[in-house]
């Protein structure tokens, strides 16, 4: 819905502003395609963006893709690039819970990781990871 499409919007104006300008038009090795997923060529970080519009953080199916996400993310931080995932959506509940989420599933691949919620504007918010 038109929600999605907005928060798809500023996640990949995000990603742009932080270097990652190049988009990757195919998707993981998995067949999964997040929203956004950018890389930064010289700085080879990954920028994966994923808008929250109708799913929770406890809903099953959203939990299995941002877990494959979350498996590519740590491959590519393994192999010497940088990373950053942000999940875009509504609530500061919600932010809060995929923020969580994030960061189980990054310690459960063995990696640590900062993270944040941050309020853009009215029904924005933004949970994010810094994964290393």
């Amino acid at each position: 819905g038109p929600l999605h499409e907005e928060l798809v919007e500023i996640l990949d104006t995000l990603a742009v502003l932080t270097g990652h300008t190049a988009e990757i038009v195919t998707a993981l090795p998995d067949g999964a395609r997040p929203d956004v997923f950018r890389v930064g060529v010289a700085s080879r970080s990954m920028f994966l963006g994923d808008a929250k519009h109708s799913e929770a953080p406890t809903d099953r199916a959203a939990q299995a893709r941002l877990e494959r996400y979350i498996q590519w993310v740590c491959l590519h931080v393994r192999q010497g690039g940088g990373a950053t995932v942000v999940i875009g959506c509504a609530s500061a509940t919600q932010a809060h819970g995929w923020v969580d989420l994030l960061a189980e599933l990054v310690h459960d691949e063995g990696h640590c990781c900062t993270v944040g919620v941050d309020r853009l504007q009215r029904l924005t918010y933004l949970g994010w990871a810094v994964v290393v």
